[in-house]
């Protein structure tokens, strides 16, 4: 049977085109490198006249005029296009896929290739024995002296070997109890609930008196009280910075206030002046009598309706 992992690694043909053609692959106005397009469809035909270097625009349109929503699909997520653009793409392109006939719709197909993963001895629902069966073998992908799993496989140490080191049993010198060594660090030795001197602590934020881990998980620095002390003080300093903020308010409020019953108060004032000093004027005119009728008044009054305009002298000339 042929491990699928014993396949010959993938060839360059980037590099084949770069070498036929004696210069780098370009690239666009935007910096981006062109792709290269192989002109029949066959990704293992990579004789250079089967290649073509075309902008990423430029493949989309190839692979969209053919029909090829699949690849369409993979060349968006390389454009310059917003997740809500990639996102309408993809929608479009998956409707057009199960409308020509997705191949994950042909329940034969799928079988096959389960039927196939599961001969190769790469299906994930396998389990560990399978990949433990593949490290004895040899024929497992991480086996590989450039792959730093190489190592830990060799020493014994990788989490897929059978003495991995959490799966000792270790006991708690402080109450006797045995587990694996993961849960046993977490709750026991350091942190265990059982001491053996019975020492009594008491916690600084709340004032609680224990013994013991649980005083250590849940108490001095992981204290619920002084995350609660916290949070009191962050609202006491919002609730005095807000107090502090409405008295500014209220004073600049009642300074404009002041300060406009000051205009108001100027102004009555000055118009008041300005009537006293009318009034003033007023009582330094020349004061005159009418010689028809014998009223007293100023000049001005005395030219308008009184002299020759005066009633008094048209009933003397009538009678």
């Amino acid at each position: 049977m042929t491990n699928i992992h014993d396949k010959p690694r993938p060839v360059n043909y980037r590099k084949i085109w770069e070498i036929h053609h004696g210069q780098k692959i370009p690239r666009d106005d935007q910096g981006r490198s062109y792709e290269i397009h192989h002109i029949d469809g066959n990704h293992r035909n990579n004789d250079p006249a089967n290649l073509k270097a075309v902008t990423i625009q430029e493949h989309y349109d190839i692979h969209y005029a053919q029909g090829d929503w699949y690849a369409c699909m993979m060349i968006t997520l390389r454009l310059s296009l917003t997740p809500e653009e990639i996102s309408v793409r993809s929608r479009e392109f998956n409707r057009k896929m199960f409308a020509d006939g997705h191949i994950f719709q042909d329940r034969k197909w799928a079988h096959e290739r389960t039927m196939r993963r599961i001969r190769a001895g790469t299906h994930n629902f396998q389990g560990p024995a399978t990949q433990l069966k593949k490290i004895a073998e040899g024929r497992h992908h991480f086996i590989g002296k450039t792959n730093p799993v190489y190592k830990q496989i060799a020493n014994g140490t990788h989490k897929f070997t059978i003495d991995n080191p959490n799966d000792e049993i270790v006991t708690c010198p402080k109450c006797n109890k045995t587990g694996s060594r993961p849960g046993m660090i977490k709750w026991h030795f350091d942190n265990c609930s059982t001491v053996s001197d019975k020492t009594q602590l008491t916690c600084p934020e709340c004032g609680k008196v224990g013994r013991g881990g649980a005083m250590n998980r849940h108490h001095f620095e992981n204290c619920r009280e002084s995350e609660r002390r916290l949070k009191i003080a962050r609202s006491q300093a919002e609730k005095i910075k807000l107090k502090q903020e409405k008295k500014e308010t209220r004073r600049l409020r009642e300074k404009f206030r002041t300060a406009e019953k000051k205009r108001l108060k100027e102004i009555k004032n000055l118009k008041k002046i300005a009537q006293q000093e009318q009034k003033l004027r007023s009582l330094k005119k020349p004061q005159l009598q009418c010689r028809y009728c014998g009223k007293v008044t100023d000049s001005a009054n005395l030219t308008r309706w009184h002299g020759d305009n005066c009633k008094s002298k048209s009933q003397l000339i009538c009678e």
